[in-house]
């Protein structure tokens, strides 16, 4: 499987939509919650990708950078913030 900061960089050079394949897939936040990813899309201001997840037990809508969704956290030791649940 690719990385997906690859993926970011062919979509936002127009070559790919490989991050399309995040769509559908659960993920699990490090401090507990799981969520499944609804889109990601670009912001129209910036270029910036965004994440657009949606929480399983409560339905709530939450958007975030994509470089912040796939970034480590600083626990004791880092941790991804979310991790794909199979």
């Amino acid at each position: 499987m690719r990385d997906v900061k690859s993926f970011a960089v062919e979509l936002v050079q127009g070559k790919a939509v490989g991050l399309r394949e995040m769509v559908g897939r659960r993920y699990r936040h490090y401090k507990g919650g799981e969520y499944w990813i609804s889109d990601v899309v670009v912001n129209a201001a910036t270029g910036e990708l965004l994440v657009i997840y949606v929480s399983s037990d409560k339905g709530w809508r939450w958007c975030r950078p994509l470089e912040s969704f796939i970034e480590l956290v600083s626990e004791n030791p880092p941790v991804k913030r979310f991790t794909e649940v199979i």
